[in-house]
Parts: structure tokens; sequence; C-alpha cells
């Protein structure tokens, strides 16, 4: 064998191993490299992409509550106006009611002056005797004969109106309904009078729009 065969072959065998671990040298340095720029890259990006999120997530969460807080304000408005509205409505439904029932009498104010001319009590001539007296004339079986009772009634109380006459018809019904027994003997008796009383104050009173002149016991 050659004296220069593994001489020979040495060289050829570091220039393999020269070329090979310049390469691995390499391709490290381009990994490097490339891991490098892609992170840089990356941490480039991510921030910016980051700080933009963040930024239109502030606007859009701004923007949001602006809205709502509008909204609210606008809300918060329409539900006082509608609860001002809302007091308003039935006081004014309560003064129209009360004007109304100020002038719901049938009675006229000349009504009013005929029954104070003739007085309270339970004498003959006194306002009191007049229904008294005309409720036992159109009395019946069948009941009280309401046309009879205006009649007499107009008579009785010397000119008072129909309308107003109308009131003390629906008085002498009650009686006869509901005191004929109290009444029986005597239509001025204790018993009579507080038999009659409530339909006075009640009934009465808001048909006729006033007090009338009160009856005395005899």
């Amino acid at each position: 064998p050659s004296p220069f065969g593994r001489r020979g072959g040495a060289p050829g065998s570091h220039s393999s191993q020269s070329h090979s671990a310049t390469h691995r040298r390499t391709n490290s340095s381009h990994k490097a490299a490339s891991s490098e720029g892609t992170s840089s890259h990356s941490s480039q990006s991510h921030p910016a992409t980051h700080r933009h999120t963040d930024s239109s997530h502030k606007v859009a969460h701004s923007g949001s509550g602006s809205s709502t807080s509008t909204s609210h304000s606008t809300s918060t408005g329409l539900h006082r106006e509608t609860e001002v509205e809302g007091k308003a409505a039935p006081a004014a439904a309560k003064t129209a009611r009360h004007k109304h029932h100020s002038r719901s009498g049938s009675c006229s104010s000349s009504d009013k002056e005929i029954m104070e001319a003739m007085g309270a009590g339970s004498a003959k001539g006194s306002f009191p005797s007049a229904p008294a007296t005309c409720g036992k004339k159109a009395f019946s079986f069948s009941g009280v004969d309401k046309a009879k009772f205006l009649n007499c009634f107009a008579a009785e109380a010397k000119g008072i109106s129909e309308p107003c006459g109308k009131c003390f018809v629906g008085a002498a019904v009650y009686g006869v309904k509901n005191c004929a027994m109290k009444c029986m003997m005597s239509w001025c008796s204790e018993g009579c009078l507080a038999c009659a009383q409530e339909y006075r104050e009640g009934p009465l009173k808001e048909c006729v729009g006033f007090d009338t002149p009160e009856a005395s016991t005899c």
C-alpha cells in the first residue's frame, strides 16, 4: 500500500467535516436570525395590535357608556313627566267632580228662599209639614202616586219648582218602604223623624243641594 493512502484520505475527511460544521453554523445562524426576526416582528406587531384593540375597546366602551347615560337620562325625564302628569290627572278629575257636585242640586236659589220663608218645625204651614201632608194624600196600597204628590207639594210649598219637588217624592217613597209603622201615628213623632233622618241627610240633601229646614218633634 502507498504511504500516502491515509494522508491522502485525511485531508478529504477534514474538508468534509469542515464543510459540515460550516453548514451547521450557517444553518444555525439562519435559524437564529429567522427566529429573532420573527420574534421581533411578532413582538412589535403584538403591542401595536393590543394598543389598537385596547383603544378601540375604550372608545366603544366610552361611546356605549355615553349612549347608556343618555338613554337613562331620557328615560328618567320621561318617567318624571309621566309621573307629574299622572299626579296632575287625578287632581284635575277631583276638581271637576267637586265643581260638578256643587252644581248637582235640583233646587234653585228661589226654591231655597221659599223653604226658608216657610221655616222649620212641625206646625201646619212650616216647610217640613208640606211633604208630610202630601205624602199622606198621595199614599195608596200600590205605593206613592208621584204625580199626585207633586201637585200637592207645589200648592203646599207655595210654588216650589217641579225638579226640586221630585227630591221630596223620593223621601216619601223611602218613608213608606222603611218607616210606615213608626210614622203611622204621627209623622213628627220621635221614632218617625229618627227613621227618616238617614235619608234626609243623605240622598235628599244630595238631590236638593243644600240643607232643608228641619222638622221638630210634636
